[in-house]
C-alpha cells in the first residue's frame, strides 16, 4: 500500500478507576505537488477510539477509514482503507505488558498493489523505577506484520507472503514537578527486519518530549534514519507501504477543558521517498503534511 495509516494519538495519563475514553479524530494529508515526488494528491481518515482501564489495566480499541486520492486518476484509481485496532495492556507495581493487534482491509487493484491487507501483532514489555517523584521506564516494543498476497520490491507478475519484523526499544524519563506540571521525555530506536526486500533492514531513532503545563499539553518528536513498513505510536500507526521514510517533525497541542474533556490539534512534516509498486522504484525524495484534530471524552 503507498501511503500511510496514521492515527497519531496518545492515551491521557490521568486514566482513574475504571475510566472509559472515547476519542473521535479525523485527519487530513496533502501530498508534495510535483508529479515525480509523489503519485497521490490527498488524502483524508478519520475514526473512533475507545479505551476502559484503571491503575491495573487498559483495553483499548479503534476503527479508523481511509480514503487516498491520485494525481493521474486514469492510471490510479482511489484507494479506501478499514483498520481494526485492539490492545491489552496490565500494570503492575515496577512492570507492565501489552499484546494487540491490527486487521487491515484496503481496496488496492491487483496490477498497482503494494501490501494490501494484512494483520500486525503487537508485544511490549516495560520496567519502571521510581527516584523520589520522578520516575524512568525503559522497554520495548515488538510488531510482527503479515501481508498474505503482496508483492515485494522486485517482483510485480507473482505475489507472495511478505513479512516485516520489528523491534523498538525505548527509555523514558518522567520529571514530576508538582500535580499540574511535568516533563516526559522518550528517546527510541527502532530496528526493522524485511528480509524479501532488496534492503533488508532499516533503523531510525526518535526523540519526543511531553510538556504538561496545568491545562496545557504540548508534545514535539523528531525522528531520523531509515523506516519502511514501520509501526509507530506504540502501536497505534502502521505504515502499510513500501515507502522509505527519512525524517519526520511532528508538533501536537492539547487544551484540557475539563476532567471530562480534552482537544487535540497535531501537525505533522514527513520527508520520505515515495514507493512506486507499478514500476518497483523509489521516487525522489519529497514530503507531505499530516493535519489531525481530536476530542477526548472521558467518563
Amino acid at each position: 500500500m503507498k501511503y500511510l495509516l496514521s492515527v497519531a494519538l496518545i492515551v491521557p495519563n490521568f486514566l482513574l478507576a475504571e475510566d472509559i475514553n472515547i476519542i473521535p479524530y479525523t485527519a487530513l494529508v496533502q501530498y508534495d505537488k510535483n508529479e515525480n515526488k509523489s503519485l497521490k494528491d490527498t488524502a483524508q481518515f478519520g475514526g473512533l477510539y475507545l479505551s476502559l482501564g484503571n491503575s491495573g489495566y487498559l483495553l483499548e480499541a479503534a476503527y479508523s477509514y481511509l480514503s487516498v486520492t491520485y494525481k493521474n486518476a486514469t492510471i490510479y484509481e482511489d484507494v479506501t482503507q478499514e483498520d481494526i485496532y485492539l490492545k491489552y495492556s496490565s500494570y503492575y507495581e515496577n512492570s507492565s505488558y501489552k499484546i494487540g493487534l491490527h486487521i487491515i482491509n484496503n481496496s488496492e487493484k491487483e496490477n498497482v498493489r503494494d501490501l494490501g491487507s494484512g494483520f500486525v501483532g503487537i508485544i511490549g514489555l516495560d520496567a519502571y523505577h521510581d527516584l523520589n517523584k520522578d520516575k524512568i521506564i525503559y522497554g520495548f516494543d515488538a510488531y510482527y506484520s503479515v501481508y498474505m498476497n503482496a508483492y515485494t520490491d522486485t517482483n510485480t507478475t507473482q505475489t507472495t507472503v511478505v513479512d516485516v519484523m520489528q523491534v523498538s526499544p525505548h527509555l523514558t524519563f518522567i520529571k514530576n514537578l508538582d500535580k499540574e506540571r511535568s516533563n516526559t521525555l522518550t528517546l527510541r530506536a527502532n530496528l526493522i527486519a524485511a528480509t524479501q526486500y532488496k534492503d533488508r533492514g532499516y533503523t531510525s531513532y526518535e526523540v519526543e518530549d511531553t510538556l504538561y503545563y496545568y491545562q496545557i499539553v504540548t508534545t514535539l518528536r523528531y525522528m531520523w534514519g531509515d523506516m519502511k513498513s514501520s509501526v509507530t505510536d506504540g502501536g497505534m500507526s502502521v505504515y502499510n507501504n513500501k515507502d522509505l521514510m527519512h525524517e519526520s517533525y511532528d508538533l501536537k497541542v492539547g487544551y484540557i477543558l475539563s476532567e471530562n474533556f480534552v482537544v487535540d490539534a497535531k501537525f505533522s512534516l514527513n520527508y520520505y521517498q515515495e514507493y512506486d509498486a507499478r514500476n518497483l522504484i523509489l521516487l525522489t525524495e519529497g514530503y507531505n503534511t499530516n493535519t489531525l484534530l481530536s476530542l477526548s471524552l472521558n467518563f
